[in-house]
């Protein structure tokens, strides 16, 4: 079935074409996959094996042509987190399960919006709208 109208075809999410997002945000971006590790509960996040791994993955991707150069245009950072509600081990030690990942935090902004919104302008004007 045709419908009444036609359909325009848009690349992005119903929130992207929309505008639902802020005029301008920062985003949080993994670039690796977060890790995780079950620690003593007093062992701070940053002395456990995952971190000191993120850490070595950071220096690997310096020499990683397709990702260098993003590297030297953002600042990258360790990103660690924890849930300590972890059941006591077999010796009753208290636990933790620990995380860490390399982050990028950048800013976007609401630029799309104004052209999906030009392009339905457009289209309402060829169809006889008035603006």
């Amino acid at each position: 079935m045709k419908p009444a109208w036609p359909e325009l075809a848009l690349p992005g999410a119903h929130s992207d074409i929309g505008g639902g997002y802020n005029p301008a945000e920062h985003e949080a971006y993994f670039l690796t996959r977060p890790q995780f590790e079950t620690v003593p509960l007093p062992t701070p996040d940053t002395e456990t094996q995952i971190y000191q791994q993120t850490c070595e993955q950071l220096k690997a991707m310096d020499g990683y042509p397709a990702i260098a150069p993003l590297l030297h245009s953002v600042e990258v950072s360790i990103d660690t987190w924890h849930d300590n509600k972890m059941p006591a081990d077999r010796y009753g030690t208290l636990q933790k399960r620990s995380g860490a990942a390399l982050v990028i935090d950048r800013p976007t902004n609401n630029d799309w919006s104004k052209v999906v919104l030009r392009v339905m302008l457009d289209a309402a004007q060829d169809a006889g709208g008035g603006v």
